[in-house]
């Protein structure tokens, strides 16, 4: 029996009540005046929709007393004393994290061109007659890819001069989508919230043509190491 990692918090924010992977109880290992949330598990956890689901919950519920600094899904340590090692030689990183993330959450936003020219047909090697086709048809592909992240770094570079003042960090990385140019991950201060998303919203209607999906607050994924 092992140990499914969820967050870390300072050791002053410790789950009550919370339930984890498959319902098992979520508690925390204390460890040089950190909280490290875990619940017990036969093995590490296989990949799916539901487990990833049980497992943000939980960073969720922690959302709910402080920001914590979310732990990646499938971190699975053998027993307690695994995690108390762990946790020492991480115990400088995470204690700074947990101070730069202070009193802060995520906003999402995804960035459409629905105008946007679909990526080059995929042609596999074979199936055309010939290498070279499947070759240009990758190249294509990937200078669609690429050009359609410059014009969404352009706008998301835009959109954060508009939020300037709401925003403490910003990142921006490719979105895998037909007709997707980026996704832009903000991470704003709670008490902000309101000013940010009013002033969010006048940023992106002046981009006429694309569409913004936007979401948040979450704990702050993009943004932990």
């Amino acid at each position: 029996m092992g140990l499914h990692l969820y967050c870390v918090t300072p050791a002053a924010y410790v789950p009550r009540d919370v339930a984890g992977l498959d319902g098992s109880p979520v508690r925390a290992v204390l460890v040089d005046g950190l909280a490290v949330w875990v619940s017990e598990q036969e093995a590490p956890a296989r990949a799916s929709i539901e487990g990833a689901q049980q497992h943000h919950a939980v960073v969720e519920a922690a959302m709910q007393m402080v920001t914590p600094v979310p732990l990646r899904f499938g971190q699975w340590l053998a027993d307690e004393e695994a995690v108390h090692v762990r946790a020492a030689a991480r115990a400088v990183d995470w204690t700074t994290q947990l101070e730069a993330l202070d009193g802060t959450a995520e906003y999402t936003v995804r960035i459409l061109d629905p105008g946007a020219e679909s990526p080059a047909r995929d042609v596999r090697e074979g199936a055309a007659g010939s290498g070279r086709a499947y070759l240009e048809a990758l190249a294509a592909r990937r200078a669609a890819r690429e050009q359609r992240f410059a014009g969404g770094s352009t706008v998301a570079a835009a959109i954060e001069a508009a939020l300037a003042g709401y925003v403490v960090r910003t990142r921006v990385d490719p979105l895998a989508t037909t007709h997707g140019l980026a996704t832009v991950a903000f991470l704003v201060r709670r008490d902000d919230a309101a000013g940010f998303t009013s002033a969010l919203d006048r940023a992106t209607a002046a981009h006429a043509g694309l569409h913004f999906l936007t979401s948040g607050p979450w704990p702050p994924w993009s943004f932990a190491t």
